[in-house]
């Protein structure tokens, strides 16, 4: 079992962060490492105001040459089960990869936490991946080793660092319309959700509401 942590601060305050987390991913997705596409898939909205949301992503990453023939593009990506809680201060999550997905059991929490005297927000990202060996013993023996490494790759390593470059461009696309719009600063991002069509802006901005904050990305075998 694999766990992993990543923590990252910016100026925004949490519920402005966590609602254009939820709702504008879409429009970020392309600008993430390794990442084509982020769609969603489903989204309920409950009556207690918790929201269920299914995102797919899709991923080109670079494999090391001991996965050829292993896995292939359309393997490549993920289906990400989440839970919103009614006042986005946290998200229960679980990924279902394309990739050997009967062997693959990975979920976690994501918190977003007041900082800053309420002014900036700290993202807290916490998970585990768990392999499942007897999946793994289906595979002819010379696959076991290349495809436990992309499992690792792809989930372990890939996630965690894609959520703190999610929360960053996030921040920046909020500093960049709240730049655009004098007066609507840090407001939430309802009003910005995608139009019927679907048609996703390209965003652009300024870095700094990233804030000083530490921010750390770790991982250990128990």
């Amino acid at each position: 079992m694999k766990d992993f942590r990543c923590l990252v601060g910016v100026r925004h305050p949490p519920g402005a962060l966590a609602g254009a987390v939820r709702d504008l991913i879409y429009e970020i997705g392309p600008s993430l490492e390794s990442v084509e596409q982020i769609a969603t898939v489903s989204r309920l909205e409950r009556p207690d105001g918790v929201i269920e949301l299914v995102n797919e992503w899709r991923i080109n990453p670079a494999l090391p040459s001991a996965l050829d023939g292993i896995v292939t593009r359309d393997m490549l990506g993920w289906l990400d089960h989440a839970e919103w809680s009614s006042n986005l201060t946290e998200c229960d999550w679980r990924v279902e990869p394309f990739f050997m997905g009967e062997a693959i059991r990975c979920r976690g929490a994501t918190r977003f936490e007041q900082a800053m005297g309420g002014r900036g927000t700290r993202a807290v990202f916490e998970g585990q991946l768990d392999i499942d060996p007897s999946a793994l013993a289906s595979l002819q023996p010379a696959w076991r080793a290349p495809a436990s490494l992309a499992i690792e790759f792809i989930i372990g390593t890939l996630i965690p660092r894609n959520f703190r470059k999610t929360v960053e461009a996030v921040s920046d696309l909020l500093e960049a319309r709240s730049f655009s719009r004098p007066g609507r600063r840090d407001e939430s991002p309802a009003a910005d959700r995608p139009s019927p069509t679907g048609q996703a802006r390209t965003p652009a901005g300024p870095a700094s509401a990233r804030a000083a904050a530490p921010d750390s990305t770790d991982s250990h075998r128990p």
